[in-house]
């Protein structure tokens, strides 16, 4: 989309990060970028978490217009918000295998700090990029049960390497009512500070002496004593962030197997119409546009399973996770057929292509969506997304001259 200045707001504040997560802090401010032909559509340009400038849903923000206005923004944004962006961290934290009693579900879903050393956490951010690292063992922690039996709880055996990574959800605040963890060592670590991690992607793996490489130490380093304050979390550069997910999704790229059985057409004695196959071929053309987010890649058109069930679209977003679209003219607040194509598809696609349960997305795009529907996808995490039949009407026009 060709930018075009015109007079608009320099700043505004996000109200809605639905579905951008990674990309939009609610409460903060964003730089404004003027761009005449986003604001035709109703978007508006900011410089989002990735530091670069994208055009979001206008509604998303409240623009600040005047210093009445602003002045009560920056009391919603909080004391540490400036005009200036803030700065994007990255890091790397190191957490034990799960105990013998726990399942792996909660792994790498939180940095933990030690009291004493939580200044290795001050300028961690809500939004900040985190790499979990699993380490091959852990301490034996020491419980008290109920009838004040002693026992010893030993860790699994760990896998010795990046199993995911997230993003931050906060600052690290002290955990209330949390108490030291007793070892069989005889020693005592009170994890006091804490912040939730929203896991973007499991799918991959990088063991310890490639990512030692990529930090910069001997291949061999066990990573005893690591990170700042050696309190098992450590800041590190943007390009070592990005060199370990490059090596992590590499480790288990997106491989769609082609179905070689034949089946029946998916629409049906009557075929696919015309409206249907317009929006599904803009789509197709420019996801990054046409969904307004950056880094998705087509992979695949009319995609059919070997249960002759076909997705319309399939998807490789930034955290190669694959998603499934079900496109619709349109869906009125009675017909579920949609949404339940895109659940059926998201996870279909979630297994054929061997991703960890949670790396893929299930969309809906239609020209317009019932507001029912739109409450029952977001309840089933489907993302949804209307799309203008002018806009798309407008491109058809133009691809044909």
């Amino acid at each position: 989309m060709k930018k075009k200045h015109t007079k608009a707001p320099s700043f505004a504040v996000c109200i809605s990060n639905e579905d951008y997560k990674a990309s939009l802090e609610v409460g903060k401010l964003y730089r404004v970028i003027p761009d005449e032909e986003a604001a035709s559509h109703g978007y508006l340009r900011v410089v989002d978490e990735s530091g670069e400038d994208y055009g979001y849903a206008a509604d998303r923000f409240a623009p600040l217009e005047s210093p009445q206005v602003e002045g009560k923004a920056l009391c919603q944004v909080g004391t540490e918000a400036s005009v200036e962006r803030q700065v994007m961290n990255y890091w790397i934290t190191i957490h034990w295998p799960p105990r013998v009693d726990d399942d792996d579900s909660g792994a790498g879903t939180g940095v933990w700090v030690p009291e004493g050393r939580q200044q290795a956490a001050s300028d961690m951010r809500p939004g900040d990029y985190v790499a979990v690292y699993e380490a091959r063992s852990g301490r034996p922690e020491i419980r008290t049960r109920p009838d004040d039996t002693i026992i010893k709880v030993a860790c699994k055996s760990g896998r010795e390497g990046m199993i995911c990574y997230g993003t931050a959800d906060s600052c690290v605040s002290a955990i209330p009512d949390s108490q030291p963890q007793r070892y069989s060592d005889g020693s005592e670590i009170w994890w006091r500070w804490y912040t939730p991690v929203s896991i973007l992607s499991r799918t991959g793996f990088v063991k310890r002496p490639r990512i030692n490489q990529i930090l910069g130490y001997s291949t061999n380093y066990n990573l005893r004593g690591f990170g700042d304050y050696h309190s098992g979390l450590k800041k590190i550069t943007k390009p070592q962030f990005d060199a370990l997910v490059q090596a992590f999704h590499a480790s288990r790229p997106i491989e769609l197997p082609t179905n070689a059985r034949s089946g029946g057409h998916r629409y049906g004695g009557g075929g696919e119409g015309t409206v249907h196959r317009n929006l599904k071929d803009y789509v197709a053309s420019n996801p990054v546009v046409a969904l307004n987010e950056a880094g998705l890649r087509l992979l695949r058109v009319e995609y059919e399973f070997p249960t002759n069930d076909r997705a319309d679209i399939v998807l490789v977003d930034e955290h190669s996770r694959i998603v499934g679209v079900e496109i619709e003219p349109s869906v009125d607040d009675i017909d579920l057929v949609g949404l339940l194509q895109a659940i059926k598809y998201q996870h279909m696609l979630e297994c054929v292509t061997d991703r960890e349960p949670g790396d893929s997305r299930g969309i809906l795009i239609a020209h317009k969506i019932g507001a029912q529907v739109k409450t029952i996808c977001t309840r089933y995490g489907i993302e949804c997304y209307e799309i203008s039949r002018e806009v798309v009407d407008s491109w058809v026009a133009q691809n044909a001259a």
